[in-house]
């Protein structure tokens, strides 16, 4: 059975633990744990989401190389599963809500042969409803970054997947040809096909709607509409110098708070 390393799998985000998550529920790996001294709360729920309801140690084990694990480790995932099959807990571990990795191994934790042996110290794991939606929206809405966050990145539409609007009568954005496609490709008699025609736009929305029900004895709603502007600045730091001494410019976000007017209500309207 193939074995895959914890420690890749975290380098590589949310989208790769997800995938990992969906081959342990059905046994197509074995995960190797080691070099990873404990999970965030967020990156343990991702990579067990899948796991089918009825699995507990033995089955759990089988896909987890429990001699790999940290004994912080070996308590998250025995936490989750008591967790899962009601069971009750004593102890609360200090994790950190910090992404994983890697770190050096004590000498005495490889003696984890079992992950029953574990039991001996039961934990229990905060509510992470809250965190998970955290990282969610900020994986996907943005900014993971935070607020004024830089991206260095040839383009920012496509680092997140909602929430983009483009200015309005400009959201028409030009396609550009791969330049592998310049030459077209060879025909029967040996000569050179033109390339096929391309869309020459994509559009992008320039406007959203939001519906929302508000108390029944409201008389009025406040709006304030927030959102960020990317545009390129720059920023005098080493990770952005070029060899010649100059220095590019990456994507730099400002965020934008807009109070509205206050906004009456009248019944039926």
């Amino acid at each position: 059975m193939n074995r895959i390393k914890l420690t890749s799998v975290i380098r590589s985000g949310p989208g790769a633990i997800i995938e990992i998550a969906g081959r342990l529920a059905r046994g197509e790996l074995v995960l190797d744990g080691s070099g990873v001294e404990a999970l965030a709360p967020e990156h343990l729920e991702f990579l067990l989401a899948a796991i089918p309801a009825s699995w507990d140690v033995a089955e759990l084990g089988a896909v987890i190389d429990a001699e790999t694990l940290s004994h912080a480790l070996g308590e998250q995932l025995i936490a989750w599963l008591d967790r899962r099959h009601g069971r009750e807990s004593q102890a609360e571990p200090e994790i950190s809500r910090k992404a994983a990795e890697p770190q050096s191994r004590d000498s005495d934790s490889s003696d984890l042969s079992d992950l029953a042996a574990l039991r001996e110290h039961p934990a229990r794991l905060p509510d992470l409803r809250d965190q998970l939606e955290d990282l969610v929206v900020r994986q996907l809405l943005g900014p993971w970054g935070g607020p004024e966050e830089v991206l260095d990145e040839a383009t920012v539409r496509g680092r997140y997947l909602v929430g983009m609007l483009a200015p309005r009568a400009s959201s028409g954005i030009p396609e550009e040809y791969d330049d592998g496609d310049l030459g077209g490709s060879d025909g029967e008699d040996g000569a050179s096909e033109a390339p096929a025609p391309k869309a020459t736009t994509v559009m992008l929305p320039s406007s959203l709607g939001l519906t929302f029900a508000v108390a029944l004895e409201a008389t009025a709603i406040c709006v304030t509409v927030r959102w960020g502007h990317y545009a390129r600045r720059e920023i005098k730091e080493d990770r952005f110098r070029r060899p010649d001494g100059t220095y590019y410019q990456p994507w730099k976000r400002t965020p934008v708070d807009v109070p509205l007017p206050v906004i009456t209500l009248r019944h039926g309207k």
